[in-house]
């Protein structure tokens, strides 16, 4: 299937852009989790517990993260080098085995955000020539970005950790989620769905002995463990890693086959874990559900309304039965055939870059 994203004027670009920087909640994070001190306070009947109540179980490193992390060109400083290999134009990778798979990832992002133009982008982004400095702006506001070292750091650790671990931290060793997962094992059985996770409410947590301190964490928590395994909020933090190293790339963080290499080894991971683009949407509800609680955020809150409803929107739509065909697409690395020198580039006549 061709992607079908369609490059707008420059002046839709930045104004699209400029619209989904100001709002795009839920994507702020850091190595750090500097969002951790955030106010809490929310409107939901069921408390959020301040975060630094919450308990921090010891986190384990991700199996096969490792596999994730590419091998760095050493040569590459974001320079403008002769040498450097990039596309020639906008979107020439979009043909791309791993590009239209993680488009088709990041779509979410497109409905959530009512910026359905970008739909097929991936990232859910336009690239224009303002884009790299409103990408810059981003990358440093919502994960403290500010240069290569710092992009690469802060991929490796998200990928080595991120709300995975803190997930998996939760399953393994919090009394309360034990209970949760008892519960659910129970009563569902093998037959729990993601339809189920809205049965699960304050009332279940009062009739099984469950604190609600933490309510949100330990219900996402069990939820994914019951849909996904102990390891599946990974389509969580998968799908973020996506736009960030699209950004990267934008942002000259990370050289272009660079950025098409992770690209290539997040889509195998998730095509491996997961059975559907739908689901990994649904394991990112669950992501923002579970850090409503972890990092104290309250506009999680309002993120998993939000994308509940574009969830929905892409299905009424028929969004799914277009994207769902591709899911189990080989995803090759077949790029090399299409970037060139910025020497190449340089030397092309006006109007054909």
């Amino acid at each position: 299937m061709k992607n079908k994203f369609i490059v707008t004027s420059t002046l839709v670009l930045a104004i699209g852009l400029t619209s989904f920087l100001s709002g795009c909640g839920g994507i702020t994070d850091s190595v750090t989790d500097s969002g951790e001190n955030a106010d809490t306070s929310t409107e939901d009947t069921v408390p959020v517990t301040p975060p630094q109540a919450v308990p921090d179980y010891e986190r384990t490193e991700n199996p096969d993260y490792s596999n994730l992390i590419i091998t760095y060109d050493e040569t590459f400083d974001g320079s403008g080098a002769d040498s450097e290999l990039v596309a020639p134009y906008y979107y020439a990778e979009a043909d791309c085995s791993c590009y239209i798979f993680g488009a088709h990832v990041t779509s979410l992002y497109a409905y959530w955000e009512d910026f359905r133009t970008y739909k097929d982008s991936l990232g859910a982004f336009g690239k224009s020539t303002l884009s790299m400095f409103d990408n810059k702006d981003f990358l440093e506001g919502a994960w403290g970005i500010t240069d290569r070292d710092s992009a690469k750091l802060t991929i490796e650790e998200m990928l080595k950790y991120g709300h995975q671990a803190k997930c998996r931290a939760y399953i393994q060793n919090d009394p309360d989620t034990k209970k949760l997962i008892e519960y659910i094992n129970t009563t569902y059985g093998d037959d729990f769905t993601f339809e189920n996770v809205d049965d699960i409410d304050d009332e279940t947590f009062k009739n099984n002995d469950i604190s609600t301190d933490y309510f949100y964490q330990v219900k996402a928590a069990a939820c994914v463990n019951a849909l996904y395994g102990e390891n599946g909020l990974a389509g969580y933090d998968y799908m973020r890693m996506l736009r960030v190293v699209t950004f990267s790339d934008d942002a000259w963080y990370l050289s272009t086959p660079e950025y098409l290499e992770y690209v290539y080894n997040l889509d195998l991971a998730l095509q491996k874990q997961y059975s559907s683009f739908k689901e990994i949407h649904q394991c990112y509800y669950l992501g923002e559900m579970f850090r409503a609680a972890v990092v104290g955020e309250k506009d999680s809150l309002i993120n998993m309304t939000e994308i509940g409803e574009a969830i929905k929107t892409m299905e009424s739509e028929g969004f799914y039965d277009e994207i769902e065909p591709d899911f189990n697409i080989s995803i090759v690395k077949d790029w090399d055939d299409i970037l060139v020198t910025r020497k190449e580039l340089r030397e092309q006549p006006i109007g054909n870059n």
